[in-house]
C-alpha cells in the first residue's frame, strides 16, 4: 500500500470535544469495540486504551510514545465515557500526562503516558520479526467464543505459529505459549497508534496455546511502547506468555509491519478465567 492510500484511511476512534480547551472528550461505547461472552459485551481493554491514546494525543497535540493503562471497571455499549487529560510536565520535546476515563460516575481506566517526537542519529532497530510464512500462506482463524458483533469483527486474523481458540486445535496439552498472528483491520481503518493499542491487547489468545485449553482472561493493565508508524495493510503480532501464577497470566507481544519494521511492544497481566 502506498503512503497516500494509507493516510486516506480513517481512525477507528470517534470522539467529541467536551470542553473548548480540548482537555476533556466524550466517547460513546459501541458494540464494534467490545468483547466478552455472547450476551455480555463490555468495552475491550485495548479499545479503552486506544480511545484514551486518541484523547491524549488530541489534548496535547503530540504522539504518544508510551502509555500504561490500569483497568478499574467495565463499560458496556451505550455508556458515555468521559476522558480528561491532566498535564504533569511539559518540556520542549516531551510531555508527561495522565488521563482518567469515567462512565456513569465510575472510573473505568487510568492512563499515564509520555508524548512527543524527535529524530536522533542513534535511531535504529535491533529486534527482528520472527520468521513466518507471509500472510497469504497462513490460514484464517476465528475465535468462536467471543461476542459476535464486537471487536473481533474489525480484524482478519491469520495464524502463522501456535494454536488459536477456534474450536479445533486445542487438546489439553501445554504448548510453549507463543503465538504469531497476521492481523489486518477490515473496516477501512488506518494502523495508527490507537489501532496498534487495540491490537496490543490480544496477549490473551496465547494463554490458550500455553495451557492447551480455551481459557479466557481479563486485562488488569497494559503498557504499550510505540516505535514507528505503519502504511501496510497487515501487521505481524508475535505474542508470548511468560508465566501464570496465582490465577494471573503475564505476557507480552511485539507488533511488526508487513516488511519487518518494529511498530510497538506491549506487556500485560491478565486474570485467568475458566478452563
Amino acid at each position: 500500500m502506498s503512503q497516500e492510500s494509507a493516510t486516506e484511511r480513517r481512525g477507528i476512534v470517534t470522539l467529541s470535544a467536551e470542553d473548548a480547551a480540548n482537555v476533556c472528550w466524550r466517547f460513546e461505547v459501541e458494540d464494534r469495540l467490545c468483547a466478552g461472552p455472547r450476551g455480555k459485551p463490555f468495552l475491550f481493554g485495548g479499545s479503552a486504551l486506544g480511545v484514551a491514546i486518541e484523547a491524549m494525543q488530541r489534548s496535547v497535540g503530540q504522539p504518544v510514545i508510551w502509555a500504561n493503562a490500569q483497568y478499574h471497571s467495565f463499560a458496556v455499549p451505550g455508556m458515555i465515557l468521559t476522558l480528561t487529560t491532566e498535564i504533569g510536565a511539559a518540556g520542549r520535546r516531551l510531555t508527561q500526562a495522565r488521563l482518567i476515563g469515567e462512565a456513569d460516575g465510575t472510573r473505568i481506566i487510568t492512563v499515564q503516558a509520555t508524548l512527543g517526537a524527535s529524530i536522533d542519529r542513534h535511531d535504529g532497530q535491533w529486534t527482528a520479526a520472527p520468521a513466518t510464512a507471509p500472510w497469504r500462506g497462513c490460514p484464517v482463524v476465528r475465535d468462536h467464543r467471543v461476542y459476535q458483533t464486537g471487536i473481533n469483527t474489525q480484524f482478519e486474523f491469520r495464524l502463522a505459529r501456535g494454536r488459536y481458540p477456534d474450536g479445533h486445535l486445542l487438546d489439553g496439552v501445554r504448548g510453549d505459549g507463543r503465538v504469531s498472528l497476521w492481523v489486518r483491520p477490515v473496516g477501512g481503518y488506518r494502523l495508527d497508534r490507537p489501532m496498534l493499542a487495540i491490537i496490543a491487547d490480544y496477549v490473551s489468545v496465547a494463554i490458550c496455546d500455553a495451557t492447551g485449553f480455551e481459557i479466557g482472561a481479563n486485562s488488569l493493565d497494559n503498557t504499550v511502547r510505540f516505535v514507528g508508524s505503519c502504511h501496510d495493510e497487515w501487521v505481524l503480532v508475535d505474542i508470548e506468555i511468560d508465566a501464570i501464577a496465582d490465577g494471573v497470566a503475564h505476557g507480552g507481544l511485539r507488533i511488526f509491519s508487513e516488511h519487518g519494521a518494529l511498530l510497538a511492544t506491549a506487556s500485560t497481566s491478565l486474570v485467568v478465567r475458566g478452563g
